[in-house]
């Protein structure tokens, strides 16, 4: 009964006043995780079972303070207790990791000391419409990033951890076999790409990116098999984009800015691609009534996350209707995936 009590998930029964406050501890959770995966927790359990004592060397931490983290985690089911008291590894834990491709560089970025405080200014950005990034660091995220480079690659990383989550339910979602050129406008490291190329042979493609970016991406293109199909090219996609594909893919990229400056990177893939061209713009839609599933939950938080940290938004598919046409395209079709992204089909508009 106890152990039904101290639950950290919500029942279909749970009391409303026991759902309220589970809510406001979100942050102790998020803070849980971060801190889990600054120390390699999940990491250094994989290998077996290890004491508090074990752990805290291991990590340079007091290990009476580590004990009570490891608790916090067991409870979540981040770890487990074993019955000799020690801690072991959970299918959660294994999401967690940073040395197999998982989700750890993502819950990494998104609990990270920049989020941490550009969230704690959310009141000032609801009331002020601004970003809250900028008010707390001077800068946008991505200049933070240039400015300092572990940080950046720590983005470049969690954008990376969360393609290998959903790059295959992408390629799934929406037939790529039908183009010849593919150039990925904001591709990162070049993940998704090597997954539409792996499944296309006959493809090639163009990873597209800040050269600062783009530089990371030859082991993933190498890892897949797919550099010698795929040109990797820096550049900024505010003033131009490679020209001469067939469809021109932009993953999780117009979500980061304002309707103006999506306008400018839409524009200039129009400027690139011919009148068969595709643009294959794959976001969260927003639903016009929105329910209490997760993918919702997580649509409409994302969707704060950027008014917190890029100034950006998630939007309708009325608003991605309304933004296409302002930058020459015509919206087509929808394309859901599991993970509540959606290819979202978008062809040049006849002058």
């Amino acid at each position: 009964m106890l152990r039904q009590e101290a639950d950290m998930n919500a029942s279909p029964t749970e009391p409303p006043a026991v759902t309220a406050i589970r809510m406001t501890m979100g942050h102790w959770v998020a803070q849980c995780v971060s801190v889990a995966c600054e120390l390699r927790i999940p990491d250094l359990v994989a290998g077996g079972p290890r004491t508090a004592d074990e752990l805290a060397e291991a990590c340079g931490a007091d290990p009476g303070a580590m004990l009570r983290l490891l608790r916090a985690l067991a409870s979540l089911e981040v770890l487990a207790q074993t019955g000799d008291g020690r801690f072991e590894a959970t299918p959660l834990s294994e999401q967690f990791r940073q040395d197999v491709p998982s989700v750890g560089p993502y819950a990494r970025f998104v609990t990270g000391p920049e989020s941490w405080r550009a969230w704690g200014e959310l009141l000032e950005a609801v009331r002020s419409g601004e970003t809250a990034f900028e008010e707390v660091y001077g800068m946008g995220l991505f200049d933070y990033g240039r400015e300092h480079p572990e940080r950046g690659r720590i983005f470049n990383q969690a954008m990376t951890s969360f393609n290998v989550a959903v790059a295959e339910e992408i390629v799934d979602a929406y037939d790529f076999s039908r183009f010849r050129g593919i150039v990925d406008v904001g591709g990162g490291q070049g993940l998704l790409l090597a997954a539409i190329l792996r499944r296309h042979p006959s493809a090639r493609g163009v990873l597209f990116d800040l050269p600062q970016v783009v530089e990371q991406a030859k082991e993933v293109l190498e890892g897949a098999g797919v550099a010698d199909r795929c040109e990797v090219a820096g550049g900024d996609f505010f003033q131009e984009v490679p020209s001469g594909g067939d469809a021109y893919v932009l993953k999780v990229v117009i979500h980061d800015w304002d309707d103006e400056r999506a306008r400018r990177i839409l524009s200039n893939c129009r400027k690139a691609m011919g009148e068969d061209g595709r643009l294959l713009v794959v976001e969260r839609v927003i639903p016009e009534r929105l329910e209490p599933t997760f993918v919702d939950q997580r649509g409409t938080l994302m969707d704060l996350n950027m008014l917190v940290l890029s100034g950006g938004r998630e939007r309708t598919e009325s608003e991605f209707k309304e933004l296409f046409e302002s930058a020459g395209f015509t919206l087509q079709r929808l394309f859901p995936s599991p993970s509540g992204l959606n290819v979202i089909e978008a062809i040049p508009t006849a002058i």
